[in-house]
């Protein structure tokens, strides 16, 4: 189903335009121009700017229409109160206005620069990139993203759009001028896309300039349409606004101007101080061609260790590559030369090569306008007084961006041999890698080394004293000073005590052995000799018995020099206070027989 108010061939909606919105029931119902109305209410400044591959006329070598991408302006006031409004083929929309333009002027260029106001903050998850979120069906996507708003302290968005792969959640206020809330606006960007980062937020979603698409569209890559999802009725969309918004995000309270200059003073000064001065020039400064000549090196290491040879495979960031590669392109190479390179490294990176084209035509441009020697006006807005300075039109992307852009790992740091696109922590591993071959270049030996060769020289010195030599013969062989040697001895007995250490053995635990059980009633008479002569009343106990062969006890416990059978032999206490077992208490009580004895019987068992 059309909604009514959707362009179709150019010809809008005859509706009056201040019901088309207010007019709407459902979110499904809502057409491009109807979200273009929610996202930029009448009362804002600027112009909105829709955008979309069109083809022309024109077919290239492969016999595929040459594509062009549509740039038309409009400002909130036209989109609220014209009945007629030009937006077909026009797939994507800006959530930020540009300035205006005269007519026959060129338009302004899609670029933080020219943003005049902004009345939106968002995060774009890709959820399907996501290895637990690839199979969860979308409604369950949204339903997370309304419990982690709320789990989260955050209010309830605005609208979700739902982009044919992922999710578009708006939080929509009062348009704001861009001028005055730019870096808090950042900051807000940076800790949403932060917060839903377990759901895939894309970190290109944030900048102010993104394209999102427009409902009633469809995904190329997914063939779904792409629509508004919630709320369900248009009736419960709610509004907040920048600050309420910015105080729930922001984890820290806002600071006046005063506090942040005189904080950054205080930065400025602690650095100031702590910085030593050095004298003459350590290391190589780069100058402009070698800086970007050593900084295109770490993205083809890091190209080569991911991909190998390429193509980059879907999802793995090609439009960021082709960015990357084209931005460091531009700084070491002439311009003329610039358009050649980025259709090379199309195939590379799993690109046409008039894909490729679209998303560094910007890059091209301002290497040409570079080339011209043409400047653009920066406005330096570090010190307390903002400074107009004209600068180069080219990118000039930090280390730091290449290394968010391209979501590079501390391990791939490592792995690639990385030297500028680097954390402080591999910075500091390359400062002390560097240092270490200049060391070895001017003959300075490892300490490895040393420490062997000290512990070398300790061993043969106690070997020589042992046979009688002096400590002064010692140094005359060697050749050495007594310090030195001293640390030699120290070394070789540290050494040779370690090695003379014997490891002590572990006790051995011994299980207990049960008590064995005795009968009371089997009483066995047992014909011995050596009993007969025994005192009456009397338990000889033997502990510590061995059976051998001829059934004969080497060892008696019994203070007795008679020998004993083995099969007799009775386990019972041991001796107290050289008394036997007979004379102790216990014994007595146990063993005394007071009824008279049985001939018969010449031990009680």
């Amino acid at each position: 189903m059309t909604p009514l108010n959707t362009v179709v061939g150019g010809k809008a909606s005859t509706r009056a335009p201040h019901v088309i919105v207010s007019g709407l029931r459902y979110a499904h119902e809502v057409g491009p121009l109807d979200f273009a109305r929610i996202l930029h209410p009448k009362g804002g400044t600027g112009q909105v700017a829709f955008g979309g591959p069109v083809a022309t006329r024109k077919i290239d070598a492969k016999g595929h229409a040459v594509m062009t991408w549509t740039n038309k302006r409009w400002s909130p006031h036209a989109l609220a109160t014209r009945s007629t409004v030009d937006i077909a083929g026009a797939r994507f929309i800006t959530m930020a206005t540009y300035r205006y333009h005269e007519r026959g002027q060129p338009k302004p260029k899609k670029s933080e620069a020219n943003i005049v106001g902004i009345g939106s903050s968002w995060v774009d998850l890709d959820s399907y990139k996501e290895e637990a979120w690839r199979d969860v069906p979308p409604s369950v996507i949204r339903e997370v993203i309304l419990n982690s708003c709320e789990d989260l302290g955050l209010p309830a968005p605005t609208l979700i759009n739902f982009s044919g792969r992922g999710h578009l959640v708006v939080w929509q206020y009062q348009a704001q001028a861009w001028a005055l809330i730019a870096p808090r606006w950042k900051a807000v960007q940076k800790t949403l896309h932060e917060k839903f980062l377990f759901l895939g937020s894309d970190r290109s979603g944030k900048s102010p300039t993104k394209w999102f698409r427009l409902p009633g569209s469809k995904n190329e890559r997914s063939g779904q349409q792409v629509g508004m999802v919630w709320p369900p009725v248009l009736a419960d969309m709610q509004r907040t606004t920048f600050d309420c918004l910015a105080a729930a995000v922001l984890p820290h309270a806002r600071q006046t101007k005063a506090e942040r200059l005189a904080a950054k003073a205080e930065l400025v000064a602690k650095r100031l101080a702590a910085r030593k001065p050095r004298a003459g020039l350590h290391g190589a400064k780069l100058g402009g061609r070698s800086y970007w000549e050593t900084i295109s090196t770490d993205p083809e290491r890091l190209f080569a260790l991911r991909f190998g040879t390429g193509p980059i495979p879907d999802g793995e960031g090609r439009n960021t590559w082709i960015l990357m590669l084209a931005y460091a392109a531009s700084w070491r190479m002439p311009a003329k030369d610039l358009p050649g390179y980025i259709r090379d490294q199309a195939a590379r990176c799993g690109l046409e090569e008039h894909e490729a084209i679209a998303k560094t035509v910007t890059v091209v441009q301002h290497a040409g306008e570079a080339a011209q020697r043409i400047k653009k006006v920066w406005i330096d807005r570090r010190g307390p007084v903002p400074v107009e300075r004209k600068v180069d039109p080219r990118y000039r992307p930090s280390p730091a961006y290449f290394v968010e852009e391209l979501d590079i790992k501390p391990r791939e740091m490592k792995r690639a041999d990385l030297r500028m696109l680097v954390d402080e922590a591999r910075r500091k591993a390359n400062a002390k890698e560097r240092v270490t071959k200049s060391r070895r270049a001017a003959g300075v030996g490892s300490r490895d080394v040393s420490q062997d060769t000290r512990r070398e020289v300790g061993r043969v010195a106690l070997e020589m004293r042992d046979e009688g030599l002096k400590n002064r013969e010692v140094l005359e062989v060697f050749g050495i000073e007594q310090r030195y040697l001293d640390t030699c001895l120290r070394d070789a007995r540290v050494v040779a005590d370690i090695g003379s250490t014997a490891k002590p053995a572990k006790a051995r635990k011994v299980s207990p052995v049960p008590a064995p059980v005795v009968e009371p009633e089997t009483c066995d008479v047992i014909e011995s000799p050596a009993l007969a002569d025994a005192p009456e009343g009397t338990h000889e106990v033997l502990r510590g018995t061995r059976e051998s062969g001829d059934q004969s006890v080497d060892v008696l416990v019994a203070d007795s020099a008679a020998a004993y059978s083995a099969v007799v032999t009775m386990v019972g206490t041991s001796l107290h206070r050289g008394r036997t077992p007979a004379e102790s208490p216990p014994a007595r009580r146990a063993f005394s027989c007071p009824a008279p004895v049985p001939a018969d019987m010449e031990a009680c068992a």
